[in-house]
């Protein structure tokens, strides 16, 4: 597989989960990769927050290197494209409605659910997603369309 380009410096942090309970990224992400374990619980966590868009995105590229699949990378293009596509059709208060039920259904494991949402989603926004058909065929193996599709589902910022 072609050099990813992961920014490392993304995960050196710890997250504060109570006032005395932390967890090092680094150190998890780390243990990740050398156990060879997908980084599904730390991506489902980040998701949940806003403004980290691009935390999540240096998961799902690890993700992607440990499970060793050569054509996730276009796929994953795809449903980031889809969408951006979503983003421009649907004002903010209907995208952020959107992502929170997927994020909640994937977090809760409810692919089934999760599906049913994208297929909502694409007929409400005229916008066809051809990544969900790998998530009908293997859900769990193809998630990190899923994870791709819901981090991606916001509008573009503006620079100022």
């Amino acid at each position: 597989m072609a050099e990813e380009n992961i920014d490392y410096k993304a995960f050196c942090f710890s997250y504060k989960v109570t006032d005395k309970y932390y967890i090092n990224i680094q150190k998890k992400v780390t243990d990740c990769i050398l156990n060879n374990l997908l980084l599904d619980n730390l991506i489902e966590l980040f998701l949940k927050e806003k403004g980290r868009d691009y935390l999540v995105s240096q998961l799902i590229k690890i993700n992607v290197l440990i499970r060793r699949d050569e054509s996730m990378k276009d796929r994953l293009k795809g449903a980031y494209k889809n969408a951006k596509q979503v983003a421009e059709v649907l004002e903010v208060n209907k995208l952020d409605s959107y992502k929170q039920k997927l994020t909640s259904s994937i977090i809760f494991k409810d692919y089934d659910r999760v599906c049913q949402i994208l297929l909502q989603l694409s007929n409400y926004s005229g916008v066809e997603f051809g990544f969900v058909y790998d998530l009908f065929d293997d859900f769990e193996e193809n998630k990190d369309l899923a994870y791709t599709f819901i981090n991606a589902l916001t509008k573009k910022k503006e620079n100022k």
